[in-house]
């Protein structure tokens, strides 16, 4: 489940990459932005670590070996919980055909390799705060539907 952030509570992104140099460049680059980061290596350590860690955001390398970013990206987003974390997928491949896969599967966002990491954080910053505008638009609806006003 997303929860709503004061300008002091720093957010959690999850990296996951199997690109240990990515994974390196992507937390020093967040870090020192000053959100909270945990790395994994793989599909079945990010599907883990996004139940222990519960991030705002996951940056998923699609291009791993045995459960890739797609597969990951698929199984967050049949759970409930996970249905609305915002996922930015990063790979590679350029082609349209895995960009389609990408937002197919419910990516929130897709960056290809080489990355500019200094343009990495605003791109993940402008998808937390929109994220942040959808959860209090989906809780204004609530409202309404609760008090029995159509929205």
């Amino acid at each position: 489940m997303l929860k709503s952030h004061t300008s002091s509570d720093p957010q959690k992104i999850l990296i996951v990459d199997d690109d240990q140099g990515h994974r390196f460049m992507a937390r020093e680059s967040l870090e020192g932005a000053g959100f909270i980061v945990e790395e994994v290596a793989d599909g079945k350590a990010a599907l883990h670590a996004v139940h222990r860690f519960h991030p705002d955001l996951v940056l998923l390398d699609v291009v791993m070996p045995e459960l890739d970013g797609i597969d990951v990206c698929r199984q967050l987003r049949q759970t409930s919980e996970f249905m609305n974390l915002p996922i930015l997928m990063v790979t590679g491949l350029d082609d349209m055909e895995s960009i389609e896969s990408a937002f197919r599967a419910g990516a929130t966002g897709f960056i290809t390799k080489p990355i500019n990491w200094a343009l990495l954080v605003y791109h993940i910053k402008y998808i937390l705060r929109s994220s942040l505008v959808e959860q209090e638009l989906q809780h204004a609806r609530n409202l309404l539907k609760i008090a029995g006003v159509p929205a």
